[in-house]
């Protein structure tokens, strides 16, 4: 039987490409760690009554017994032998625990021991290292596990390679949770300087992959972090490459762009389509996104007309360029934005044409259509503006006649006040008294 498990062992090593020279150590303590590799509980048992020192037991095809019981994914078998006596002088043994299936259940039992603990206390480049491949992995929880066995050390800047890279990839993919851990990690305690990497980085790699919850929290995390952080820069980076939940974040959290800087996104990625195919996409998208700024007044109006003062290239020439080119997603967002349609004398001050004719003489028909479209809703509207204000001043002089000819009220004819002036409050009363329509 001990030769039949010990081949079986050694061939199972030899399959995984684990090859070496056989232990030429006691052969019972090869034997016991090659049990606990195959996770024979029989033999383990047997030879366990024998009390062995199983710090001391090695094998160079298993190494130590603990350490074979955890690439056998056995957090039971584990435990038997943590309270047989074993123990650890050093960590290494840390990232085969986060590859296994069954990491959470084994990292609960090796941290249930004081003495694991304390090796994992004075092991912190094995702790991080294994919580970059945690990271790595996509395994949270055991990340976060790892993360506190390190608390001690919070609050002092302990910010290693190893974490700002795990701090990155947590960014990308959404780990809101271990994030908070991380900046507590890298932060200082008493000055709340910031030690870990870029937090523009980390809050355009969140814009990136499209991960709200955590550029929300992020966005929080740089009012308590004593470091700069332009967000200007970041909702440029979000409108070329990130997503309008994203892009909404960020404008909810008062991010707003200059009128220049705005400008020149809006020239720079809305009014020419791509250049070549492989950027079609990009340049659709970044296109919307600058749509979305304008539809949710991320710069003032009156700042971006008046930005040609500075770049001798205004609002007028956007609008002209988004008609011939036929861009008529910009058009809308334009017009919408408040951007005139066909206002002669703005387009002139520029030298430009109105849009509507710069559309047709480029063959735009359809954008030539939809800005027609456009001038009649604004005609519309603005008739119903003036209607409205109309009503109001009825009913304003109504009110007035009320006032001052209570017993002939039933007799006076409103229809009148529609042919009132706005001027007429500054008419005098002696005025209105003798007016024929009185």
């Amino acid at each position: 039987m001990v030769t039949t498990l010990c081949r079986k062992a050694s061939l199972h090593l030899l399959v995984s490409k684990k090859v070496g020279d056989v232990s030429r150590r006691d052969f019972k303590e090869h034997l016991l760690v090659a049990a606990t590799h195959l996770k024979e509980l029989p033999v383990i048992v047997e030879l366990l009554r024998e009390n062995p020192d199983l710090n001391r037991m090695h094998s160079d095809f298993f190494g130590f017994p603990v350490h074979a019981a955890i690439i056998a994914d056995d957090a039971d078998l584990v435990r038997r032998l943590l309270l047989h006596g074993a123990a650890f002088e050093h960590a290494v043994w840390l990232k085969d625990v986060v590859r296994a299936r069954h990491a959470p259940w084994l990292l609960a039992v090796l941290t249930s021991q004081k003495k694991v603990v304390d090796v994992l206390c004075a092991s912190i480049r094995d702790v991080t290292d294994a919580i970059a491949v945690a990271v790595e992995l996509e395994k949270e929880d055991v990340a976060i596990a790892l993360l506190r066995t390190q608390e001690h050390a919070f609050g002092h800047g302990s910010m290693s390679f190893y974490l700002r890279k795990a701090v990155s990839e947590a960014c990308k993919k959404g780990m809101q949770k271990l994030l908070l851990l991380l900046i507590e990690a890298g932060a200082f305690a008493k000055t709340r300087a910031w030690t870990g990497p870029s937090l523009r980085h980390l809050l355009v790699a969140a814009c990136k992959a499209d991960e709200p919850a955590v550029l929300r929290m992020l966005l929080e995390k740089t009012k308590e972090l004593k470091t700069c952080v332009p967000l200007e820069d970041v909702l440029v980076q979000a409108v070329r490459t990130g997503t309008v939940d994203a892009l909404r974040v960020l404008l909810d959290h008062g991010v707003r762009l200059s009128a220049v800087r705005a400008f020149k996104l809006l020239a720079s990625v809305a009014p020419w389509p791509a250049v070549s195919t492989p950027t079609l996409t990009d340049a659709t998208t970044a296109l919307h996104h600058a749509v979305f700024l304008l539809e949710h007044k991320a710069v003032n109006l009156e700042a971006l007309l008046a930005v040609e003062e500075h770049t001798g290239f205004g609002a007028a020439h956007l609008m002209i360029i988004a008609a011939q080119t036929g861009n008529t997603t910009l058009v809308s967002a334009l017009a919408q934005f408040g951007v005139p349609l066909d206002d002669v004398e703005f387009y002139a001050k520029s030298g430009c044409a109105v849009p509507i004719a710069a559309a047709e003489s480029y063959g735009r028909n359809e954008t030539a259509a939809k800005l027609k479209a456009l001038v009649v809703e604004r005609a519309v509207v603005e008739m119903g503006r003036e209607t409205e204000q109309a009503v109001v001043r009825i009913r304003k002089g109504r009110k007035r006649m009320d006032e001052e000819h209570p017993a002939s009220n039933q007799d006076i004819d409103l229809s009148v006040f529609l042919a009132t002036p706005i001027t007429c409050k500054n008419r005098s009363r002696v005025e209105l008294d003798d007016a024929d329509d009185w």
